[in-house]
């Protein structure tokens, strides 16, 4: 019975040769016949580690959005504020673009797709398919290039070395947090292989397809 999840044949991205999808062993890898690059890999590597960087930047983006960021100090007159506090303060001046464009590439993208990370990799690692498998990779795949936590802690630490001369400034447990964060989520989507994802998907859909033959009739 075929897969539903991946396609009889494959097209090499340098050639366009197209090849017949056959199952891989661990840790081996399919090339074009004609030019040599590289069809499809099957790292065979479990699932625990990327699965562990995931979990783990969740805990640490909760960290970081509880806490604040930067404390300032300005005439003895002391002011710190969240991400999200941030955010509200840019809605209550009028920025609205600006607030929700930091609001989503710093906050919703890297969060919905750490869960949706989790979603996929935790049912796999017991050997079960997740429902709308294939949806929730194809948002993973959307939402990565959205995410840009680097890219605010890296603001934030220019503003930072800025305000030294106006200020007194205090990086505060928010700032060690995401910049923490930033590099469990760099890990965890570097190991996050999505062809070897579907194809785990694929020999666990044939598997069941096998010992249910007439299930899907």
């Amino acid at each position: 019975m075929p897969s539903p999840f991946a396609e009889p044949f494959l097209a090499c991205d340098q050639c366009d040769l197209v090849h017949a999808d056959v199952p891989l062993e661990p840790g081996t890898s399919a090339r074009c016949r004609r030019c040599g690059a590289i069809l499809a890999r099957s790292s065979g590597a479990p699932l625990g580690r990327p699965l562990a960087l995931a979990a783990g930047a969740l805990v640490m983006f909760v960290v970081a959005n509880a806490n604040p960021i930067l404390e300032l100090e300005v005439n003895g007159v002391s002011t710190s504020a969240t991400l999200l506090g941030a955010v509200g303060q840019l809605w209550s001046q009028g920025m609205w673009a600006v607030g929700s464009l930091v609001a989503m590439t710093t906050f919703v993208c890297p969060l919905a797709q750490l869960l949706a990370m989790c979603f996929v990799m935790l049912p796999l690692r017991d050997g079960v398919v997740p429902p709308g498998f294939s949806s929730v990779l194809r948002l993973i795949q959307l939402l990565q290039p959205w995410g840009m936590l680097e890219v605010f802690v890296l603001g934030t630490l220019i503003s930072a070395a800025k305000l030294v001369r106006i200020a007194s400034v205090v990086p505060d447990v928010g700032l060690w947090s995401f910049g923490l964060l930033v590099l469990l989520t760099a890990g965890a989507a570097m190991s996050f292989d999505c062809e070897d994802l579907w194809r785990r998907a694929d020999a666990l859909a044939a598997r069941s397809s096998e010992r249910n033959p007439g299930g899907g009739s």
